[in-house]
C-alpha cells in the first residue's frame, strides 16, 4: 500500500493455527523496518496512522502507542527519530511479538517500553504523540483516558475506523472536548489528528 512518504507492503502467510503478514515500511525509499509479524493488521490504516504522525516526530518526541499489536507504529516513529516510544497491549503474545520485532530493528529497551495491561491500569507519564490504530469501539473506550497522558500540545492521533463509524468516533472525541482538526481518508478506512481543546 503506497501513499505519503510511506509505503507498507503486507505479505499474507499461515502456520499450522494463524494467517499472519510480514511487513515492511518504506520510508524514502530506503526499508525502515523488516520481517515484522502483524496480526492483522490493515495496511491502509496503517499507512494512514504513518503519515499523520510522521510531521511531528522530532529528537524529543515520546509516543505512546495503544493496541500496539507487532509495534509497527511505535517503532517505526523511532527509526524516524523519536527520542523513547511505549507500547501498550492487553494481548502478551503482541507485546513478544513487538519486542521481537524492535530487536530485529536494532531498538532497545532503553529507547522502547512495552506494557501488558490496559492503559488507564498500566501506563504512566505524558507523552507527545498518542497513537491508537483499532478498531472504532476500541477507539471511543480509551478516549477519555487517552487525554490524561498526553502532555500540553500533544496529540492524538487515530486510525483503523471504517466508513460507517465515522459519526460515532467524531461524535465521541467531540463531545470529550477534543479538537478534531484533520481528517484522513483511503478507500473506506479513516484517520483522524486530534488535540485537547483549550478550557
Amino acid at each position: 500500500m503506497e501513499g505519503g512518504p510511506f509505503s507498507v507492503y503486507l505479505t499474507e502467510l499461515k502456520d499450522s493455527t494463524t494467517y499472519y503478514y510480514v511487513a515492511s515500511v518504506i520510508v524514502g525509499g530506503k526499508e525502515k523496518f523488516g520481517k515484522v509479524e502483524t496480526f492483522f493488521t490493515p495496511p491502509k490504516p496503517t499507512r494512514l496512522c504513518l503519515t499523520a504522525m510522521e510531521p511531528y516526530i522530532t529528537p524529543e518526541t515520546e509516543v505512546l502507542d495503544v493496541g500496539c499489536g507487532s509495534g509497527i507504529l511505535s517503532v517505526s516513529a523511532l527509526l524516524l527519530g523519536a527520542k523513547h516510544a511505549v507500547g501498550v497491549d492487553i494481548d502478551p503474545h503482541a507485546v513478544k511479538t513487538a519486542r521481537d520485532n524492535a530487536e530485529r530493528n536494532g531498538i532497545g529497551e532503553d529507547r522502547y517500553t512495552l506494557i501488558t495491561g490496559n492503559l488507564a491500569d498500566a501506563v504512566t507519564g505524558k507523552y507527545d504523540i498518542i497513537v491508537a490504530n483499532i478498531v472504532a469501539d476500541a477507539i471511543i473506550a480509551l478516549a477519555g483516558d487517552a487525554k490524561s497522558f498526553m502532555k500540553p500540545g500533544g496529540v492524538f492521533i487515530v486510525s483503523g475506523i471504517v466508513d460507517p463509524r465515522e459519526s460515532d468516533v467524531v461524535n465521541t472525541l467531540t463531545g470529550m472536548g477534543y479538537d478534531l482538526f484533520a481528517r484522513h481518508y483511503d478507500n473506506g478506512w479513516l484517520c483522524f489528528e486530534t488535540k485537547n481543546q483549550p478550557q
